[in-house]
C-alpha cells in the first residue's frame, strides 16, 4: 500500500535526522534498531486478515478458489486437519506453515494438499494471483478458516487467531441450509463481544430448494438483522456459477487504510516526538550551565532511585493477584448462570458432552478475554503515574532559575512533549503486550481452554445421564418446568466446579501479565535516566564553547525540530 511506503519513508527521514544530530552512538543505536523494528511491521504486518468462517463444506475454501479463478485451496479435507490458510501476492510462489507463531516448514504450492499440518497451523500462502494482488495492495489478506463446527480446537483457532488481526469477518452461510445455522449465529454473538465487524455471504445460491432462494435470502438477512446489527450487509454468491459481485462490493466496503491510519499512525508520531524529545534535551543541556552539569547528574541518578522505589510501591498497593482473578472467576461464574438456561436447553435437545462443552467455551471465551483485558488495563494505570511522576521531575532538574538563554529556550521547545512521548512508551508497551495476550491460542489462554475440557467432561457426563431422570420424574409437567429443574442442577454442581478448575491459571496468568507489565516500565525508567545522563556527561567531556558557537548549535537543533514537526503533519 501507498500509506505503507508513504510510513516507512517518514520515519527514515526522522531516523535520518536522529543519527546526523544525537551526540552519543547508545542513543543511535536504539533509536536504528527501534526505527528497523517498525519499518520491518509496516512492510511485513500492514495488513488487516479477513477470515472466512462457517460451518464445515459451507464452502469457503471454493468461494475464495472461484475469486481467485483458480482451485489452489483444498475443498475436501477432514476436519481434523482443517487449518487456516492466508493469502498473499507473491511471484514467487512458495507455502510457509506456522505452528505457535514459528515457522514450521516452507515447501512449494504443488504441495498444498499434502502437508503435515494440525488444527492451529497457520498456512501462508504465497500465490501469484490478481485477485490476491488487489486485496493486498487495498491492504487486505483473505483468510480460508476451518469450519467453526469442526470440533471445540478448530472452533477456538477461528476465534484465538484472529480477534486481534481480524478486524472484519464473513459469514459464508450455504443456501441448501435455508437459514443461518445455531453455531453460525453463536459465532457472530461471540464476534460482537469482542467488538469485531462482520457481513454474511449466502453461498451455493444454485443449490437452494426450487423457488425457495429469495425465502432463504430474506430468512438469512431477517436473522442477520436481529442478531448482529441492522447494517450487517448480506451478500449471496454461486461459485458454480461464478457469480461472486457480493462478496468482491463486501471487500471492497472495508475501509483498510483507516484501520492501518489508526494501527500505525500513532506508533510513527511517537518515534518522531520520541527525536524531537532527544534533540529539546540536548537543546536544554546545551542552554545549562556547565558548572551544573555534575550535580545535575547526581540529581537525575537520585530521581530514578525514588521512581523505581515508586514504581515497587505501587505494585504493591495496586490490587492483589488474587482479587483481581477473583474478579474475573466472577465474572465468568455470571456468565454461565446468565446464559444457563441456554446451556440446560443444549443439555436437554443435544445430550452430547462435545457439543455442551462447545458451548460452555462460547461462553467463558470472550468473558476472559473481556475481563483479562479490563484487569490488566486497570493495573497498567495503577503503576503508570510513578512514569509520568518521572517524567515531570526530570524536567525541574533540567531547569536553570536564573538562566535567560534557557528562559527562551522553554518558550520555543514543547514542556509537555517529554509527557507524551512517556504517554506513548508506556502505551505501545501494553498494546504489544495486549497484542500477545490476544494471540491466545498460541499462549496460555489456550491452554486454559483446552485445561477445561478434561474437568467438566466426567461434570458433564453424569448431569448428561441424569437427564432421562429428570424428564422422567417430571413426567406431565411442561418443557419450561423441565429446563428449570436441569437448569438448577447445572448451576448447582458445575459453575463453581468450572471456576474452581479456573483460578490457579488465571492467577497464573495474571502473575506473568502484571510481571511484563512491571518491567516495561521499570526499563523506560532505566532507559529515560539513562538518555538524560549520557547527553549530559557527552556534553561535559566536549570543550567549553563559546557563546555564539553554542547559539549557533541550539539554532541548527531547533531547525531540525521544525523539520520534524513538518515530518509529522505528513502523517
Amino acid at each position: 500500500m501507498k500509506l505503507a511506503s508513504h510510513y516507512q519513508s517518514i520515519v527514515s527521514s526522522a531516523a535520518a535526522i536522529a543519527k546526523e544530530c544525537y551526540n552519543n552512538q547508545e542513543s543511535i543505536s536504539k533509536m536504528e534498531a527501534k526505527s528497523k523494528d517498525i519499518i520491518d511491521g509496516l512492510q511485513n504486518h500492514f495488513y488487516i486478515k479477513v477470515p472466512f468462517v462457517g460451518d464445515f463444506s459451507a464452502g469457503k475454501s471454493t468461494l475464495l478458489n472461484t475469486l481467485m479463478d483458480n482451485t489452489l485451496l483444498p475443498t475436501d479435507v477432514l476436519p481434523t486437519t482443517a487449518v487456516s490458510y492466508e493469502l498473499y501476492h507473491s511471484e514467487t510462489e512458495k507455502l510457509a506453515i506456522f505452528h505457535d507463531g514459528k515457522l514450521k516448514e516452507t515447501t512449494t504450492l504443488d504441495r498444498i494438499n499434502s502437508l503435515s499440518v494440525v488444527p492451529g497451523d497457520i498456512v501462508k500462502v504465497y500465490v501469484n494471483n490478481a485477485f490476491v494482488k488487489e486485496q493486498n495492495e487495498r491492504g487486505i489478506v483473505p483468510v480460508d478458516m476451518p469450519g467453526i463446527d469442526s470440533g471445540i480446537e478448530a472452533h477456538n483457532n477461528a476465534i484465538l487467531n484472529y480477534i486481534q488481526e481480524g478486524t472484519f469477518f464473513i459469514l459464508v452461510s450455504p443456501a441448501p441450509a435455508g437459514t443461518l445455522r445455531g453455531t453460525t449465529l453463536r459465532f457472530a454473538d461471540e464476534l460482537k463481544k469482542y467488538n469485531l465487524d462482520m457481513a454474511v455471504i449466502v453461498s451455493k445460491a444454485d443449490q437452494a430448494a426450487e423457488n425457495g432462494l429469495q425465502n432463504t435470502i430474506d430468512l438469512v438477512t431477517n436473522l442477520a438483522k436481529q442478531n448482529i446489527g441492522a447494517n450487517v450487509k448480506v451478500g449471496v454468491t454461486s461459485s458454480a456459477e461464478k457469480k461472486v459481485q457480493d462478496v468482491l462490493d463486501i471487500l471492497n466496503g472495508i475501509d483498510a487504510e483507516k484501520f492501518l491510519t489508526k494501527k500505525y499512525s500513532l506508533e510513527v508520531i511517537n518515534f518522531i516526538n520520541t527525536v524531537i524529545s532527544e534533540l529539546q534535551l540536548q537543546i536544554r543541556v546545551l542552554a545549562t550551565d556547565k558548572s551544573t552539569y555534575g550535580q545535575k547528574i547526581a540529581e537525575l541518578e537520585a530521581q530514578k532511585e525514588t521512581s523505581l522505589a515508586n514504581l515497587r510501591s505501587s505494585d504493591t498497593t495496586a490490587q492483589a493477584v488474587n482479587s483481581s482473578a477473583e474478579d474475573i472467576l466472577d465474572d465468568v461464574r455470571e456468565a454461565i448462570i446468565a446464559n444457563s438456561a441456554h446451556l440446560a436447553n443444549t443439555m436437554m435437545t443435544s445430550p452430547n458432552g462435545d457439543v455442551i462443552n462447545s458451548e460452555l467455551l462460547n461462553v467463558i471465551r470472550p468473558v476472559l478475554h473481556n475481563s483479562f483485558k479490563r484487569e490488566l488495563t486497570e493495573y497498567q494505570e495503577a503503576i503508570g503515574d510513578c512514569l509520568i511522576d518521572f517524567s515531570d521531575k526530570v524536567n525541574e532538574i533540567l531547569q536553570d532559575k536564573d538562566n535567560p538563554l534557557l528562559k527562551e529556550i522553554n518558550k520555543i521547545i514543547d514542556k509537555n512533549l517529554t509527557q507524551e512521548v512517556m504517554d506513548g512508551a508506556i502505551n505501545k508497551g501494553f498494546d504489544k503486550l495486549l497484542e500477545r495476550f490476544q494471540q491466545l491460542s498460541v499462549g496460555k489462554f489456550g491452554e486454559v481452554l483446552k485445561a477445561i475440557i478434561p474437568i467438566i467432561k466426567p461434570l458433564l457426563t453424569i448431569l448428561i445421564q441424569k437427564i432421562p431422570e429428570f424428564i422422567n420424574s417430571l413426567f406431565g409437567k411442561g418443557k419450561e418446568k423441565k429446563l428449570a429443574e436441569i437448569q438448577q442442577v447445572l448451576t448447582n454442581e458445575l459453575v463453581g466446579k468450572i471456576v474452581e478448575s479456573l483460578r490457579e491459571p488465571v492467577e497464573q496468568m495474571l502473575e506473568e501479565q502484571r510481571r511484563e507489565a512491571y518491567s516495561q516500565l521499570e526499563a523506560i525508567i532505566d532507559n529515560e535516566a539513562a538518555k538524560y545522563d549520557e547527553s549530559i556527561r557527552k556534553m561535559q567531556e566536549e570543550k567549553q564553547a563559546d557563546e555564539a558557537a553554542k547559539k549557533a548549535k541550539i539554532q541548527s537543533l531547533l531547525a531540525k525540530v521544525a523539520e520534524l514537526q513538518q515530518l509529522a503533519k505528513t502523517i
